[in-house]
């Protein structure tokens, strides 16, 4: 592939479905630059950003209330340095310097070298932000049925000690269309302006068959397929060494702890049975069920192994 034009693609997701672990297997095509969620960080930090938005005026007027951990970054990230990872490195941003703009003029740059540009992202990030997002890019959509995603949501929100109902969450934490509604919409959206074959994956087909959703993935989108794809190197610094990735993720240990389970794999796992409804608490059949209308759809136009 010529230097001057390398595979320019993006992946959009839901929470909790394997994304992290994707981003780490592409991360070893070689002659690629891998970009760690840049739209999510600036819908939380950029001054436009809608969470943002919603954390400056929640400071306004509920000075006391506890405000969401991205709004702790400005103190947190000068206490807690867990590796020299969080030193200048020409792969790590501040958040100071993050905006849609930036990422979208960042992402269409040439890249002399290299033969793949690939961004993962949450659906969330971009929403209400598409002008934000970038030209000459295949997209492509990753999700999970919503009972999984909720139970995982569910289980990492307790391991975080809070108790609150999922439906009770404010929409900085859980959108107002549950995640899939924006994926949905999105996926619409990029068919017409930007991209007419995005390319949807959905996570157990994933797990279930690595090679062969891996092989059509890359063929659809232009990326250098081989079979190391298919197993990569556990640990943590290789890999966010390898990321563009914004300096606050990496200075706050609460956030790195999310993707434990991903930096310690060396290739994706099978896939876990669909949970059964009645071992799993109302807020998640509700947050599920309500989803699912989107799910269907998406999963309708779902990539097939060759």
């Amino acid at each position: 592939m010529a230097d001057h034009n390398p595979a320019r693609v993006i992946l959009w997701s839901t929470p909790r479905s394997v994304s992290t672990a994707f981003l780490k297997c592409i991360t070893f095509v070689d002659r690629s630059i891998a970009w760690h969620e840049p739209f999510i960080f600036a819908n939380r930090c950029a001054p436009d950003g809608t969470i943002r938005a919603i954390i400056e005026k929640t400071r306004r007027d509920e000075p006391s209330t506890e405000l969401p951990l991205i709004a702790e970054y400005q103190t947190l990230k000068h206490k807690h340095f867990p590796s020299a990872l969080c030193s200048s490195s020409d792969n790590i941003y501040e958040a100071s310097n993050h905006s849609f703009s930036w990422i979208k003029q960042q992402l269409e740059a040439p890249q002399p070298g290299k033969d793949l540009i690939f961004v993962k992202d949450m659906v969330q990030g971009i929403d209400g932000h598409y002008y934000g997002i970038p030209d000459g890019f295949r997209h492509t959509f990753l999700m999970r049925h919503p009972l999984k995603v909720f139970d995982s949501f569910k289980r990492m929100y307790l391991r975080a000690g809070k108790q609150n109902e999922l439906t009770q969450l404010p929409e900085m934490i859980i959108p107002s269309g549950k995640f899939f509604k924006e994926l949905y919409d999105l996926l619409m959206y990029v068919k017409l302006h930007h991209d007419p074959e995005p390319v949807v994956i959905d996570a157990d087909d994933l797990l279930e068959d690595p090679e062969g959703i891996l092989s059509a993935y890359c063929t659809s989108t232009g990326i250098s397929y081989s079979q190391n794809l298919l197993q990569w190197p556990a640990g943590t610094d290789e890999v966010l060494n390898r990321w563009i990735i914004q300096k606050e993720v990496l200075c706050v240990p609460r956030l790195l702890e999310v993707f434990r389970k991903c930096f310690d794999s060396t290739c994706f796992g099978p896939p876990m049975p669909l949970p059964d409804r009645n071992e799993l608490p109302e807020d998640v059949l509700q947050l599920a069920d309500s989803c699912m209308p989107y799910y269907e759809k998406l999963y309708e136009q779902r990539l097939r192994a060759k």
